[in-house]
């Protein structure tokens, strides 16, 4: 069926008024949202400010920490110097403690040697073991103890049977038999030192001596340290100006003095750098003598 005019108004008007009530509610929303988008930026911007207060606060606090470590290192770089300096003053009074310990032990040996020997001219044939005896009756004070502990008549018959026994034991004998064989063992150490310094001493100048003086310089190069220094020997032993081998440290040291040695000889016997003759051995009569016999080189 058709609808008249005045129908379609009244549906077309209450359309609009929908649509009206429509726009309204979402007028209304977005003013709502907006609101709260406002509110929420207002938050946000409220936070990064506390956010950069507490980023501040945190720079302080890490800039204090550092200032307080950098003075935590300071005080242990001082404790350290401190400790070091502690530490020296320490083994410099335990070093003059231990000296002043040691010289008081020499004081108190020498005293004690000085009162031995005064007691050995007002009594020299006091044995050391009596002696020995009366040093410490009267350092340990002996005396009052007896007094007090050891004072009947049977206690000193014990004591005088004991010290008899003692007397009787052949005690000082003993000791001078020990000390005589001490010395004797002592003498023949050092004998045996004596032979074999000797020993050593032939053996080396056996050796030396039947080294042949090299007088060619080509053939000096050649030589090793060693063999350099028993060149100097056997010039040392021909001439005694020239020093000896434990003078020169070095190869080129003694090279330089062989050299010089060997040019004296080769004066000395006129060979004019010839090298007819390259070698002087010296025979084993003439060792120290400055005349040399010479022997071709082979």
């Amino acid at each position: 069926m058709g609808q008249t005019p005045g129908e379609c108004k009244g549906i077309c008007s209450g359309e609009a008024t929908e649509l009206r009530k429509s726009l309204t509610n979402v007028k209304n929303h977005l003013k709502t949202v907006t609101a709260l988008w406002k509110a929420r930026e207002d938050q946000v911007r409220h936070q990064k400010v506390e956010l950069a207060l507490h980023r501040s606060e945190l720079h302080a606090k890490n800039n204090a920490l550092r200032e307080a470590e950098a003075r935590v290192s300071s005080i242990q770089v001082s404790l350290t110097r401190k400790e070091g300096k502690l530490t020296i003053a320490k083994e410099k009074s335990r070093h003059l403690h231990t000296l002043l310990r040691y010289e008081r032990r020499k004081v108190d040996r020498a005293k004690a040697l000085g009162s031995m020997r005064l007691h050995a001219r007002q009594k020299p044939v006091e044995s050391l073991h009596q002696y020995n005896s009366q040093a410490m009756y009267r350092r340990n004070n002996t005396e009052a103890f007896i007094a007090a502990k050891c004072n009947t008549s049977a206690d000193t018959r014990f004591f005088m049977r004991k010290a008899r026994i003692v007397d009787s034991s052949g005690v000082e004998g003993k000791r001078r038999a020990e000390l005589i064989k001490h010395d004797e063992e002592i003498v023949q150490i050092r004998r045996n030192k004596d032979a074999q310094k000797k020993a050593s001493e032939i053996q080396e100048r056996q050796r030396i001596d039947g080294r042949a003086l090299v007088l060619d310089e080509e053939n000096l190069k050649t030589l090793t340290a060693r063999r350099l220094d028993d060149q100097l020997a056997v010039h040392h032993r021909r001439d005694p100006r020239i020093p000896a081998k434990s003078t020169f440290k070095t190869w080129q040291a003694k090279f330089e003095a062989v050299k010089a040695a060997v040019a004296n000889v080769r004066a000395e016997e006129g060979l004019n750098n010839s090298k007819n003759k390259l070698y002087i051995r010296i025979p084993a009569g003439q060792r120290g003598n400055n005349t040399p016999s010479l022997s071709d080189s082979s």
